[in-house]
């Protein structure tokens, strides 16, 4: 799991879709609460699922980790 963190607008969400879904798009509309995206990886001849989370609230993230 991953998280994506920063201030509204400095492009989070864009920077996510690039990397998972290999598309970007020069807006978007602002996130609201939490976006997740999963991104499939080979690493090391295993495949792994890459759990990448857009959230609006920085303390979330260590909400989510802390549980």
């Amino acid at each position: 799991m991953a998280g994506c963190l920063g201030d509204s607008g400095v492009g989070k969400t864009s920077f996510i879709q690039r990397f998972c879904r290999d598309n970007f798009k020069e807006t978007f509309a602002a996130t609201v609460g939490v976006d997740l995206q999963v991104k499939m990886m080979k690493i090391e001849n295993q495949i792994i699922a890459l759990q990448l989370w857009d959230t609006v609230r920085r303390n979330l993230l260590s909400t989510i980790v802390s549980d």
